[in-house]
């Protein structure tokens, strides 16, 4: 079989290839269809033909270059391969045709076709063939698929055995539908086919096929999926609707295709073509397309102009036409009978008043002409709005009398419409020719009248007013200012009244709205208030004047503490003092009577703010004098013993300069908290841990005066056994006699003999026989301690034995380290990255070039021992026998050569393809512990004889294929 022999030449080829095909994810497939021709002794013209969105897909999906056709047997198997170079001259873009002249697409509609045409050897096989090409994606705006991003397209042909035998040619269909519908426009397309052989030709509506996947958009043929139908969005659309509205239907007989779209989108359709000779199915064609459906633009005419125009005789028409460029007006003026504009919004001036029937003609001169006509009628100016209003009252609401002066000299006014409203929006409404109407708030208003006539003009005055509310006060009956301050009297006056004052005594500006008052003593105001004619009102404010007097005394009756007595006046309700001590430079209080202590001695001022509420307030200042204290308070301390605890003898040393008694008060602080506490003179105190600790007295006086005194000491309390008594070190070594000092600690040590330095804290020890060490610690306050140690000699070293279970080995191979096993040694590896374990006796090991192993074990007394162990690594070589692939095995389940895999050490990667006799790929693997058991798709097959295709890469990165 020729064909099939070309096709398995190329595998070799296209395997290559698909490492570097670029994958750009196609959302662009809106159709194609695939058709052959038989040109004698088993050769076959295949042409397949796609469509493309260019503009809703990707503008990376280009048409494939080339196609990739499979060739498959009727049970499946793929058989061959057609591969089809993309043609640049074939690249065309469809035209979107409407059938009717009139209707305007929009611009965001665009196809491109191709078409790929090549010849294939098909020799006659039971059951014919399938012709098989597969893309992924569709438009993502499809509206009668489920994830149309993620749905590929399958167009093929089935060519049946009986076809292959009478070298039969497909029927072709004659046109492909148009791209573009119209909305609720009847669908009449014919989709017949024709065929050269004159075969009987069945015509049905079918479901497309998916095929491919985002993730392999452009599948090689040994990649391609067995195609399924694509999953409908149902309801409300499948096969019996694909459209809605009047479905789509297709007359088996003629291909003829009928329905009416409802619905604007995109919409998958599929067709399919049976073609029969006497009566048997010989071949089988899918068309897979996209329909288009959006609303269609068609030309309007359309123009405005109110019917009856009251203003004069010159008129602009307002052009509302739609899918028009150009026009032509008809005024039908008898003064002006051949006047025509041409403009698309046209201002006329009329010979005279009265009724004239206006024509707007869109696109005249074409087949797309509409007219659209309207009667419109001219009056002169006959009709005036006017208007006069008073008030009836003012106080807590505004009562308003309106009275109409319309009138029209040539027609009566039928109808009034009055609007009341303000800048928050319409307050009442009334069509009574003389309305009456009621503000319940001060505001701005319009009033707006639009008056009506029984010709129908209209006309609409507006006027603008203050309308002020008054009520029984506009602002409080009193108000509270300080001496010298002053107050607003009237802050929210009413808008354009009149405000008149008395006494003029003490304001500011007497006849403003809002005058200011300073008087020097509590005063009554009365106010007339005339709101333009609206009312009249009287009102009164009592203007209340209030002082404050701020005073203080400061005593200092025990060393820097200062007692502060406030004496300001009784109506003083806040106060806020100052002391200004230049070591706490923010000191303040808000009492009453603070009590604060400075912390040196003389001369200072405090100050006092006393207010009444945030509008009357006085300040004082005063200075006063810190003398020096007559309290000296001192004290002194020895340390007795430093061993277990600390102790000490405190020793009051405090002077009073007036001979007053006192007593005393110890306290011991630790980490700022007080922890223990004496009130003798002398005590004698016991401290437990080494630490910081803060010594505190407090001395107080007969008469309630204290002083203090603090001093800080640092302890260290030996504890017996912090140094070991007994120590064992191994023969030749050294050892710390104190692994753990005490930092801050003089250490003197005795005998000097075997030690590295007498007077470290940790010296090391070397000495072949027992020996006995004694200590004397001192900490910083000078307090001793002793403690000795003994060192015993270990006379034994552990045993240490070692080897691997293969020394030679291959880069990547992997061996074990055997050393003597000991549960009371610990092991410890120099590090290394090709063992699996540093602190065991036994590791695996997987050098990839020769390496020397350290161990060192430590035994239960500290004593050591060390060994090495090498390995070393033969060279890697990429080729047989090195690389082996046996060329024969047995799966017969007996245990032996039941699997065929690759062996090697040095492989790093591998990828194995194995063919039947037929070029089909029956067993594939990138995994070298992967083995084929002889069967496919869970079957077992014959023996026979296979070929393979392996590439190899070894660790040293040489390739063998």
């Amino acid at each position: 079989m020729k064909g099939i022999c070309r096709g398995k030449i190329f595998l070799l080829f296209l395997f290559i290839y698909s490492l570097v095909l670029p994958t750009a994810e196609a959302t662009h497939i809106v159709g194609g269809e695939m058709n052959y021709r038989c040109l004698g002794n088993d050769v076959y013209e295949i042409e397949l033909t796609i469509f493309r969105d260019c503009f809703n897909g990707n503008p990376l999906a280009f048409f494939d270059d080339p196609a990739s056709i499979g060739i498959y047997n009727a049970t499946g198997s793929l058989i061959d391969s057609l591969f089809i170079p993309f043609d640049p001259m074939l690249n065309d873009t469809l035209d979107p045709v409407l059938s009717d002249p009139c209707l305007v697409i929009p611009p965001n509609v665009c196809v491109h076709t191709t078409t790929y045409t090549g010849t294939i050897v098909l020799p006659v096989i039971p059951g014919g063939y399938q012709l098989i090409y597969q893309r992924c994606c569709r438009n993502f705006s499809i509206n009668n698929i489920i994830d149309p991003l993620d749905t590929g397209a399958t167009f093929g042909v089935n060519i049946s055995e009986e076809a292959l035998n009478e070298c039969n040619n497909s029927a072709v269909f004659n046109e492909w539908p148009p791209i573009y519908i119209c909305v609720n426009e009847p669908i009449l397309f014919d989709q017949s086919a024709t065929d050269i052989d004159g075969d009987s030709l069945v015509y049905s509506l079918c479901t497309p096929l998916d095929g491919a996947t985002p993730q392999t958009p452009q599948p090689l043929p040994w990649e391609q999926t067995i195609p399924a139908e694509v999953v409908w969005v149902d309801p409300p659309y499948n096969l019996s609707n694909v459209l809605g509205g009047i479905p789509l239907a297709i007359d088996p007989n003629t291909g003829f295709l009928t329905g009416t779209p409802n619905t604007v989108g995109q919409f998958v359709v599929g067709i399919c073509l049976e073609e029969y000779r006497n009566g048997v199915l010989i071949s089988t064609t899918r068309r897979d397309f996209q329909y288009n459906v959006g609303t269609c633009g068609q030309a309007l005419s359309s123009f405005f102009a109110p019917e009856i125009i009251c203003e004069g005789l010159t008129v602009t028409f307002d052009n509302q036409s739609e899918n028009a460029d150009n026009f032509e007006w008809y005024f039908n003026d008898p003064a002006f009978p051949d006047s025509v504009a041409v403009s698309t919004t046209p201002t006329q001036t009329f010979s005279d008043t009265g009724t004239y029937n206006i024509v707007l003609i869109a696109e005249p001169g074409s087949v797309c002409v509409d007219t659209f006509e309207q009667e419109i009628n001219l009056q002169l100016p006959s009709l005036f709005a006017e208007f006069d209003f008073g008030y009836a009252n003012c106080t807590d609401s505004l009562t308003i009398d309106v009275t109409d002066l319309s009138f029209d000299t040539i027609s009566d006014i039928v109808s009034w419409d009055w609007t009341l409203q303000n800048s928050g929006g319409v307050l009442d409404t009334s069509n009574e020719p003389n309305p009456t109407f009621v503000v319940s708030t001060t505001t701005l208003a319009t009033l707006n009248l639009v008056i009506t006539a029984a010709n129908g003009c209209t006309q609409e005055l507006s006027e603008t007013f203050p309308a002020n509310v008054f009520t029984e006060s506009t602002f409080p009956d009193s108000v509270t200012i300080c001496f010298d301050a002053s107050v607003p009297l009237n802050p929210d006056p009413f808008l354009g009244a009149i405000y008149s004052w008395s006494p003029v005594e003490g304001l500011i500006n007497p006849s403003s709205q809002t005058p200011i008052a300073q008087p020097d003593t509590t005063t009554t105001y009365v106010v007339f208030i005339d709101n333009q004619g609206q009312c009249e009102i009287f009102d009164t404010v009592t203007v209340v004047v209030d002082s404050i007097n701020a005073d203080f005394i400061a005593e200092v009756p025990c060393d820097f503490e200062v007692i502060f007595t406030n004496q300001s006046s009784p109506n003083a309700v806040n106060f806020n003092w100052s002391f200004f001590d230049p070591n706490n430079p923010g000191a303040s209080s808000t009492a009453v009577n603070p009590t604060y202590t400075y912390s040196s001695t003389g001369t200072f001022t405090a100050s006092l703010i006393a207010d009444i509420g945030a509008y009357c307030r006085d300040t004082v200042f005063q200075n006063f004098m810190i003398d020096d204290p007559v309290i000296l308070p001192d004290f002194d301390f020895t340390i007795d013993n430093c061993t277990n605890t600390y102790d000490l003898d405190l020793t009051d040393q405090t002077q009073h300069l007036e001979g007053l008694d006192f007593d005393w008060m110890w306290y011991v602080q630790e980490n700022g908290v007080r922890i223990d506490s004496f009130n003798t003179q002398n005590p004698q105190i016991s401290l437990d841990s080494s630490s910081t600790y803060i010594l505190e007295l407090v001395i107080t006086d007969e008469e309630g005066c204290t002083g203090l005194v603090l001093d800080t000491i640092e302890t260290t309390v030996f504890i017996p056994g912090a140094i070991p008594d007994l120590m064992l070190i191994c023969p030749g070594d050294s050892a710390q006699l104190n692994p753990n000092p005490i930092e801050g600690i003089q250490y003197t040590w005795m005998p000097i003999d075997g030690l590295s330095d007498p007077n470290t804290p940790s010296p090391l020890v070397t000495t072949a026989t027992e020996s006995t060490y004694s200590v004397i610690l001192e900490d910083a306050n000078g307090c001793t301690s002793t403690d000795d140690v003994s060192v015993l000699i270990d006379d034994f070293l552990p045993l240490l034995e070692g080897f691997a279970a293969m020394d030679t080995i291959f880069a990547g191979d992997t061996t074990q380290l055997f050393t003597t096993v000991d549960a009371g040694y610990t092991y410890t590896w120099d590090f290394s990255e090709s063992l699996s374990n540093l602190t065991i006796a036994d590791p695996l090991a997987f050098p990839t070039e020769n390496t020397t192993y350290d161990l060192t074990i430590t035994d239960a007394n500290g004593c050591m021992n060390t060994i090495q162990l090498q390995l070393f690594i033969l060279p890697q070589i990429c080729e047989l026998p090195y690389i082996f692939l046996p060329n024969a095995f047995t799966p017969n389940g007996d245990g032996e050569n039941d699997g065929l895999r690759l062996m090697g050490n040095s492989v790093e990667e591998m990828h194995l393809i194995i063919y039947n006799r037929w070029g089909q790929k029956v067993f594939e693997t990138r995994d070298q512990a992967q083995a084929w058991d002889g069967t496919f798709k869970g079957d077992a097959l014959a023996p026979d004889v296979f070929g393979y295709h392996l590439f190899v890469r070894c660790f040293n990165q040489e390739e063998f294929t």
